[in-house]
């Protein structure tokens, strides 16, 4: 395991490192081009990267899969600079479709579908039908869940939101050709409307539940005394919103998108 107490942190070419969400002491910084440097999913903590050396990051800097909270984040730097982020989440799950119906009276229409929540999709509505009982309306959604013989909306992941990376340089950094990945999951699609079927002559279909909303992108902050080359590309982007599932579910919204400051 790495420490990096006051040690090199180098990841070279093809070689994929994956460590914990915490405070780094680093002699240097390497990230060779075609290297990745990837933090575990389900973390809930800064990658903090204090280096007293030159970065060189050439390659891939990954934070993705961070915990989906709306809870201020907040850390110290080893100088003392105060780090808080709060992720909006404020991107809502797509509608769920209203069922279709069959009767012939007005009376065997489809449920409604349920709007979307910052949390999940909507479900949707249940089928109505002309059946041998006479003509029955499709029952309402009133959540995620859906109507019988409706569809389910996608959840919000547990952990979809990018990551949140803060870098001290003391030294020269030059961060040509690489990346930072900190963009937000895309969002859990909603499931189908189902038929009908109490031996009904007409069948109508349920609704599709809506697709879940995308994971917020994540933050990238740079405290650099010296630089050189050229910046990395930094993706912050959210996440796409889950399709809508058939019938007419809809699609969710994307997520908001992250910040980079450059300090």
């Amino acid at each position: 395991m790495y420490d990096f107490a006051l040690q090199p942190l180098r990841v070279a070419a093809g070689e994929v490192l994956e460590i914990p969400a915490r405070t780094y002491h680093c002699s240097e910084i390497n990230i060779a081009k075609g290297a990745v440097l990837r933090v575990a999913p389900n973390s809930r903590q800064w990658l903090i990267l204090h280096c007293v050396g030159n970065c060189d990051i050439h390659g891939t800097i990954e934070y993705q899969n961070f915990y989906a909270t709306t809870e201020p984040i907040e850390a110290i730097t080893p100088e003392g600079r105060a780090l808080r982020y709060q992720f909006p989440m404020t991107s809502a799950g797509g509608d769920g479709g209203d069922g279709t119906g069959k009767g012939v009276m007005g009376k065997g229409h489809g449920g409604r579908g349920a709007h979307g929540t910052t949390q999940a999709g909507g479900g949707g509505g249940g089928p109505g039908s002309n059946g041998m009982q006479g003509e029955k309306p499709g029952a309402d959604a009133t959540d995620m869940r859906g109507a019988p013989g409706g569809g389910a909306g996608g959840r919000r992941g547990v952990s979809g939101n990018g990551g949140l990376v803060f870098i001290r340089c003391l030294g020269t950094f030059d961060g040509s050709g690489g990346e930072f990945i900190l963009t937000g999951g895309h969002g859990a699609a909603g499931t189908d409307g189902s038929k009908g079927n109490d031996g009904a002559m007409g069948l109508g279909w349920g609704g599709g539940g809506g697709g879940a909303p995308g994971g917020d992108g994540g933050y990238l902050g740079l405290e650099l005394s010296e630089t050189t080359g050229t910046f990395p590309v930094a993706k912050v982007d959210g996440g796409q919103g889950g399709p809508g599932g058939k019938v007419t579910g809809q699609a969710g919204l994307q997520g908001v998108a992250g910040f980079i400051d450059y300090l």
